[in-house]
């Protein structure tokens, strides 16, 4: 009986044993299952600069009512559009360049956008109301045809005296400082914050967005230059690169916004240049900090070298 017993409890050891080798094997199908599964993307140790687009702010949607009368909604592309204008066309041409704008941005510029775009287009139609709301909404100076908050997911213009193909310029400039945002970040310095916005918003009229070529769409801009180029009154373009956002524009008398305007559109029409002005977005793209040195050395151009350049550009046949 004892062996009996004995052989028993051997048995039983045995099946325990046998039982508990398999059950610590058992999680080893579901790990082979998981191996053919897509890979979550990896996490890499610099993230991204670019900002997911923020919904318009309530508050400022219903300051903007406040001050519109009979106001109505439209899309502007993936935008909403709140506008009290009587000009049916303004919707139309909204429509066209929102639609168009982060294909378009992809294109010229070589950044993808972080998320979906959002936010709101308010369209003014008497440029008293506008400026009522840009200075006690907005906090922004008196004289600037437009304005955008990407942190509010707003963009707010005056189409008071103007035709729909004449406010489309402004519009799709300041709806791609939105666009900056979400495939750049909140960091870029101003010449370059605002030479990209120019370098779509030049281009837009009446039927959207439309080829970057020559000085077409700066022709103003480019006279005023030229007037004080020729009078030697317009700082050198190391200055220009290497300014703090607070300093920008701050001039009695400026050129800054011209410069910049310039200078992008001249380093995206270089067949040579415009790959490294890519290059260096992508660095910016990528979580890199802006610092003045970056332009030039993703050029292989010294600041002199630069300035020759871009004058040379600059003032030939247009």
């Amino acid at each position: 009986m004892r062996a009996l017993r004995f052989g028993a409890v051997a048995l039983l050891l045995l099946a325990a044993a046998w039982w508990w080798s398999q059950r610590g094997t058992a999680v080893r199908p579901v790990e082979r299952v998981s191996e053919d599964l897509p890979k979550a993307p990896q996490v890499v140790s610099q993230r991204s600069a670019g900002r997911a687009a923020e919904p318009p702010d309530p508050a400022w949607l219903a300051a903007a009512r406040d001050v519109m009368t009979d106001e109505r909604e439209e899309r502007c592309g993936p935008y909403l559009m709140l506008t009290d204008s009587r000009d049916p066309r303004i919707g139309g041409v909204c429509e066209r360049i929102g639609a168009a704008l982060d294909g378009e941005y992809r294109n010229l510029y070589g950044i993808e956008p972080v998320g979906e775009p959002k936010g709101a287009v308010l369209v003014f139609s008497r440029a008293a109301e506008f400026r009522a709301f840009a200075s006690e909404v907005g906090h922004v100076r008196v004289g600037y045809a437009g304005f955008s908050r990407a942190t509010r997911g707003v963009v707010a213009l005056s189409s008071d005296g103007l035709a729909a193909v004449e406010m489309a310029p402004t519009l799709a400039h300041e709806l791609t400082h939105l666009v900056n945002r979400r495939a750049l970040g909140s960091d870029l310095p101003r010449w370059l914050a605002e030479g990209l916005a120019d370098g779509i918003g030049d281009t837009a009229g009446a039927g959207g967005l439309g080829v970057l070529e020559g000085f077409v769409g700066v022709e103003a801009q480019r006279r005023r230059l030229l007037e004080a180029y020729g009078a030697d009154r317009v700082p050198r373009i190391e200055r220009l690169v290497a300014l703090e956002r607070s300093d920008f524009d701050r001039e009695v008398v400026s050129y800054d916004y011209e410069q910049s305007a310039l200078l992008v559109r001249f380093l995206l029409l270089d067949p040579e240049l415009a790959p490294k002005l890519r290059s260096l977005l992508g660095r910016l793209a990528s979580g890199e900090r802006y610092e003045p040195q970056m332009l030039t050395d993703e050029l292989a151009l010294d600041g002199e070298s630069l300035e020759v350049r871009f004058r040379s550009w600059f003032g030939g046949a247009g």
